[in-house]
């Protein structure tokens, strides 16, 4: 919206409709949806077709209204609409927030309030990124360019790139600004050592300072003049291991070599009022570069700002932007390098809403600590996510599929330009303050214009700033924590499944919309699995949902087909299963009463199940992609169960997996789950269900011997095969429930409704720990240790080729350290301790690195 004078505020009030929403203000070309299974979709985009967002002209913005864009990874990109201020909405210096309703998230703008302002975001034009514009037909190329309009960076390196440059400055309705670093020097001025490493040699310092101005130089006499440039890309690189071109140099030689060779080069030439950045290598090293560089009088004057890439953010704190800022306010911060990779690994996932998340979380991240731009690495690779003479592949915000002359937007290209298309350079970065944040990530900006942007992202248990978990187990009908019991067809004898129909409360009012936010709000594929606790009574032996029951044999058939009802009722719903299992805890309806709804089933009973009834009817209406898990009971009878069902062949070959409970694992061996993996070996082992079974009481919030609970089952599970771990119940009330079987339990989340705020239990700090750093297709590896000390201890190795060491001290460990081929690495960090414990402690905690060669890739 408009500017508004101190006097009156307009603010922005999320999840209830105080903002209310018009029609889309301009015609628009939609995306065309591509899904190639990764959880979201691509734009696709060729020769004479591609999509773009609705323009808004600066006299439709009244100051009464605002213009709203949303990408979300249901597939709406760019999506436009105005909004209009209420009455609730706006304030004066008299009035109040009375008419804010209860449970609203709060943003207030404040102009007075200024940081960094802000030079832009873009991309680069690395060899690889022109030749795939070159390899499309000229108007796909030009769509591209166009597409990228927005985008006011560019960083430059050497072959195809001055008629893309010159072309994307002829499109482009801002300034592009154009910087370059060099990789190397000709290897015939350098010292290259075995392991890679190399130094340009000093009797070549003159005579490389001088190449670097003539590439300027020829440059310019094509038309293209840059904005600014940096002496050297990652130059510590260079100094450790060549893996790609690179040219090593210390923080030291390079301020030397720069002070004096390369400034009186540039001064000579007349070419000294080209933006001069520093460092242009990993965050991790802002402050040494800093120091020395800004530090020394002599070279500051000459030192505009630094370049920061993302590669090693995990490592190091956001402050450290910030405080680079406080100390040398006159030098601008800006991220010129980031992509998504792994060296000969990770090739283009297209679709994949992660990335996105990734990428505007950082954006967020970093601008709020005073960075003025940030620019991706490639703006457009390959189906192959190249080409790389080196073997990388990559990840891009475009993918060129010149076979097809077309070309994808990829979620990564929404992602940057949420930023890039309404935060032109000259924008700055204001204040926007609120009291509860509700998860969500958020700046605004005041354009040169006068107009304000506020761009926000969402986060909980399921987004970048929570859990991350992966794994919803959804009960199929009512299970022992529902209001009733209910199944979905309670007509005796509707063997044909006529009256089959989903709850309106409990499945179209909660489970459905819940299921939904949380695939908006995941940064990941989430993968669904459910399970009955009970066929309807009419199908079962005793006629009740409880005690000792059985499915009767005449009713296999039509409960298959319920199974398949199911499925197809939620999918009407946009909803898709992952998986499931046949029944919750076969062993509570046919061992003994139990007091929650139950079926019983030997496992023989379950065999032919599967076998002749559930297996068939999946694979004959289309769902033969799910999981079937077996067993989906506690560990106590789990041997001889698992043998008996899977010794028959048809079974055996409907069934993916092995669900099992945490319950009664103090008393079990976990090496029973490492010996049926080696005899199955094509199952995957999946916790399912784990909680502290024990009634809740005020006195028990807060309890941390709760969540070691969930640490020891942790632990065990993981380190014999288990691939995952599923809490029962995520948020129950401050009574443990609701629940209509009279056993109020304890969980990660209590809901205090009548105060309107909630209450995270160390379990759920237990299971973050683990769910935040272990994403999904993570592989266990080896982890050696000389002496445990009472450590309980599990590593893993990420897609993104990051180690992630989990540990639980329930011992008197005093002090110890990790070790890297035999060097030091880390010592112990505080992260998160029982109170009254020596703080000297690392009681639970995870280190992530991204050095790949740390430890023994070998799953154990």
């Amino acid at each position: 919206n408009r500017q508004h004078t101190c006097s009156k505020v307009c603010y922005l009030s999320l999840t209830k409709n105080v903002l209310s929403a018009r029609t889309a203000f301009a015609q628009a070309q939609q995306c065309v949806r591509k899904d190639y299974g990764h959880g979201s979709v691509v734009c696709v985009c060729n020769a004479t077709y591609c999509d773009f967002a609705a323009e808004l002209s600066d006299d439709q913005l009244t100051g009464k209204n605002l213009a709203h864009y949303v990408s979300s990874k249901s597939g709406h990109r760019l999506l436009s609409m105005t909004m209009e201020f209420s009455s609730s909405t706006c304030k004066t210096s008299s009035t109040s927030y009375s008419n804010i309703l209860d449970g609203d998230t709060v943003f207030t703008v404040n102009q007075d309030v200024k940081y960094q302002t802000m030079l832009g975001f873009g991309g680069a034009t690395t060899d690889a990124a022109t030749i795939n514009l070159a390899s499309l037909s000229n108007d796909a190329h030009e769509l591209v360019l166009s597409t990228l309009q927005y985008f006011n960076l560019t960083e430059e390196d050497y072959v195809y790139k001055i008629p893309n440059i010159k072309r994307a400055q002829e499109l482009s309705p801002n300034p592009i600004r154009v910087f370059t670093a060099p990789w190397s020097a000709p290897d015939w001025m350098k010292e290259i050592e075995s392991s890679g490493a190399s130094h340009l040699l000093p009797e070549y310092y003159e005579t490389y300072a001088n190449y670097y101005v003539k590439f300027l130089q020829l440059y310019a006499e094509q038309g293209v003049d840059f904005w600014g440039l940096t002496p050297q890309n990652e130059p510590s690189h260079g100094t450790t291991n060549g893996g790609f071109n690179s040219m090593g140099w210390t923080s030291e030689q390079l301020r030397d070599w720069t002070a004096g060779y390369f400034v009186p080069a540039l001064k000579a030439a007349g070419l000294d009022d080209i933006v001069l950045m520093i460092l242009d290598d990993q965050r991790t090293q802002v402050e040494e570069w800093a120091e020395d560089w800004y530090g020394n009088e002599s070279v500051n004057s000459f030192s505009d700002g630094m370049a920061v890439h993302w590669y090693q953010d995990a490592n190091s704190d956001a402050s450290v932007l910030t405080q680079a800022h406080e100390q040398y306010p006159d030098k601008f911060l800006l991220y010129t390098e980031a992509c998504i990779f792994t060296n000969g690994v990770i090739e283009p996932i297209l679709g994949d809403w992660s990335r996105a998340e990734r990428y505007a979380s950082s954006i967020l991240e970093t601008t709020n600590n005073w960075v003025a731009g940030w620019i991706e690495w490639n703006l457009a690779l390959s189906v192959e996510g190249g080409p790389s003479w080196m073997g990388n592949s990559a990840d891009s915000p475009v993918i060129v599929n010149a076979t097809a002359d077309e070309f994808y937007k990829q979620p990564l290209f929404y992602a940057l330009a949420h930023f890039s298309k309404f935060v032109p350079p000259g924008s700055v970065h204001i204040g926007l303050e609120t009291e509860d944040d509700g998860g969500i990530s958020n700046i605004a900006f005041l354009t040169p214009e006068g107009n304000t942007v506020v761009i926000l992202m969402s986060t909980t248990y399921f987004g970048e700033g929570g859990s991350k978990y992966s794994l919803i187990r959804v009960p199929m009908g009512a299970s022992d924590f529902s209001t009733e019991y209910y199944t979905y067809d309670d007509v005796a004898g509707d063997t044909s499944l006529q009256y089959f129909a989903l709850r309106q409360f409990e499945d179209y009012h909660l489970k459905i919309p819940y299921l939904k936010q949380i695939r908006e709000m995941s940064s990941q594929d989430i993968k669904l699995f459910t399970a009955p606790w009970s066929a309807p009574y009419w199908m079962k032996d005793n006629g009740t949902a409880f005690g000792r029951s059985a499915l009767r044999l005449e009713n296999y058939k039509p409960w298959a087909q319920y199974f398949v009802k199911y499925f197809d009722a939620y999918a009407d719903a946009n909803i898709t299963f992952w998986g499931l299992t046949p029944q919750n805890e076969p062993n509570q309806g046919g061992v003994h009463k139990v007091h929650i709804i139950s079926m019983g089933w030997t496992a023989k009973q379950l065999r032919g199940f599967i076998a002749e009834h559930l297996g068939p009817a999946l694979e004959e209406n289309g769902y033969s992609y799910l999981k079937l898990m077996a067993y989906d009971d506690s560990g106590l009878y789990l041997p001889e169960y698992l043998q008996s069902i899977l010794k028959n062949k048809t079974t055996r070959s409907y069934v993916s997996g092995v669900a099992i409970h945490a319950y009664h694992d103090d008393n079990i061996d976990p090496n029973i789950i490492s010996n049926l993996q080696t005899e199955f070996p094509d199952k995957f082992f999946l916790y399912t269900e784990g909680e502290y079974l024990h009634q809740i009481t005020v006195d028990d919030l807060g309890t941390w011997e709760r969540g070691e609970y969930y640490g020891r089952s942790l632990f065990q599970s993981l380190n014999h095969w288990v691939t995952g771990w599923t809490d029962w119940n995520m948020v129950l009330d401050t009574a443990g429930g609701p629940v209509w079987s009279k056993a109020p339990y304890n969980a990660p989340i209590i809901a205090n409704a009548s105060a309107d705020e909630f209450l995270k239990q160390p379990a759920f700090y237990f299971m973050t720990h683990f769910s935040a750093f272990v994403p999904p297709a993570s592989r266990r590896i080896q982890l050696k240790t000389t002496k445990d000390g009472g450590l309980e201890t599990v590593a893993f190795l990420t897609p993104e080729d990051n180690i992630v060491i989990n540990l639980e001290n329930r011992g008197g460990v005093p002090t110890f350290a990790w070790k890297e081929n035999r060097k030091p690495l880390m010592k112990n960090h505080l992260q998160c301790t029982q109170p009254g414990l020596n703080p000297e402690l690392t009681f639970f905690g995870s280190l992530v690195q991204h050095e790949s060669s740390a430890l023994e890739h070998a799953a154990t």
